[in-house]
């Protein structure tokens, strides 16, 4: 099995996380955690050539490595297969592509409960990622949606890994 995770470090990648690795280590899955760094992440109003705006891209993509180092060591110590990839693009197409050469069980990732439309409450690269996915797609809420943590089986205490 196959659980990819999109991971943006909004307030919900926490509890992305700890479905995620809920998910694998109940089905003795791997997780692949992803980052995507957007097109526009090299736009603003400081980027003025393609040489700085490559520089920005290069310096998210390092500081995307080292978070996701350490979502990665965390789950190592757990005994649960991990592997980190960072790409380029557009959001919802590359976690699609990902999803299709990885061969994907499920996708976990977060909404950003934007507001009260479809679109706005999941957050467009969500709903892109749901509308076409090969796989089942678990949502995890945002925090301010959700007042309670998901309800996972529960395990003796000395069993259950630590998130």
């Amino acid at each position: 099995m196959t659980i990819v995770a999109p991971i943006d470090f909004s307030p919900v990648t926490d509890r992305v996380f700890e479905t995620a690795a809920a998910l694998a280590d109940t089905l003795r899955g791997r997780v692949v955690l992803l980052h995507v760094v957007p097109p526009s992440a090299a736009s603003g109003p400081g980027t003025k050539s393609p040489v700085a705006a490559e520089e920005a891209v290069g310096a998210g993509e390092q500081s995307a490595a080292r978070l996701l180092g350490r979502y990665e060591k965390r789950l190592q110590l757990d005994k649960l297969s991990v592997t980190k990839m960072i790409l380029r693009g557009a959001p919802a197409p590359q976690i699609l592509e990902c999803c299709g050469k990885l061969g994907a069980s499920f996708v976990v990732m977060g909404s950003h409960g934007l507001g009260v439309l479809a679109g706005r409450l999941v957050g467009s690269t969500t709903e892109g990622v749901l509308r076409k996915a090969p796989c089942p797609v678990i949502i995890v809420p945002h925090p301010k949606l959700s007042r309670s943590r998901p309800a996972w089986p529960e395990k003796p205490a000395a069993s259950r890994p630590s998130y």
